[in-house]
């Protein structure tokens, strides 16, 4: 287990008014946030996927290799600001961000399909 907690709080607006934890509901929201990213993978979707292929150029390997890339970064930075022991906790939180990623891209290509009226976006 970490010894050194990880804190928001010491780059956060909650900080700066002197609070000590975060406002229920914002608890309440980042709780609900993890339940529901959770159930979802850390892989582009079927859907995310089909917007991908309909792009002239497939932009799913870059996509991926991207993620990649962030994930080793982070995983160094995680690693030097916290105990080595919290490693794990880092790569969870990495993951879950990843699943927040490919699930607001989603939504954003959704939109933009409605408002355009297109599914190619190259």
């Amino acid at each position: 287990m970490c010894t050194r907690p990880v804190s928001l709080l010491s780059w956060t607006p909650w900080a700066s008014l002197g609070l000590r934890a975060f406002p229920r509901s914002a608890m309440n929201s980042i709780a609900q946030l993890r339940v529901d990213l959770t159930s979802s993978g850390d892989q582009p979707s079927a859907t995310l996927a089909l917007y991908f292929k309909n792009c002239k150029v497939d932009p799913t390997e870059k996509v991926l290799q991207r993620v990649e890339r962030l994930g080793q970064l982070f995983s160094q930075m995680f690693g030097h600001a916290v105990e080595p022991r919290c490693v794990g906790l880092g790569k969870w939180r990495f993951t879950l961000g990843v699943r927040l990623y490919y699930r607001v891209m989603v939504s954003m290509l959704k939109s933009e399909e409605k408002r355009l009226s297109v599914q190619n976006f190259s």
